[in-house]
């Protein structure tokens, strides 16, 4: 039991793994703000009910690990990760000016794109 202590213990860990610590945290957070609290209330506020709300969730669950399985299996990880930070720029900036429907689909699509995102950090660590 000491030793698992002793080497979970931060203040022995490098810079690199507490920047790189830090970055995931701020990555997990951000993912689950935004699926758990800001989709919901975005496509609510844009009059979906909660049974499509739903749906447009778990399509993007879909969609993100058939993108996880696709990609997994590339070795070109800088691609990736910059064809899903582009992606993700373009969805997220369209989100607004576009009509409730449109709105909804690209939310789909962007579980396509979180399941490259997750595929890009994998790769990090190989």
């Amino acid at each position: 039991m000491v030793k698992a202590l002793q080497f979970l213990d931060l203040r022995k860990k490098t810079r690199v793994f507490k920047i790189f610590l830090f970055l995931f945290f701020m990555i997990g957070f951000s993912y689950g703000f935004h699926g758990g609290y800001v989709t919901p209330l975005f496509l609510s506020t844009h009059d979906f009910d909660a049974e499509m709300i739903g749906l447009i969730i778990g399509l993007q669950i879909l969609f993100a690990s058939v993108s996880s399985y696709l990609f997994s299996k590339t070795t070109k990880l800088r691609q990736i990760i910059l064809l899903q930070e582009i992606l993700f720029s373009t969805v997220f900036s369209l989100l607004g000016f576009l009509s409730p429907i449109v709105a909804g689909v690209l939310l789909v699509f962007y579980g396509f794109i979180e399941g490259m995102s997750s595929i890009g950090q994998e790769g990090i660590f190989i």
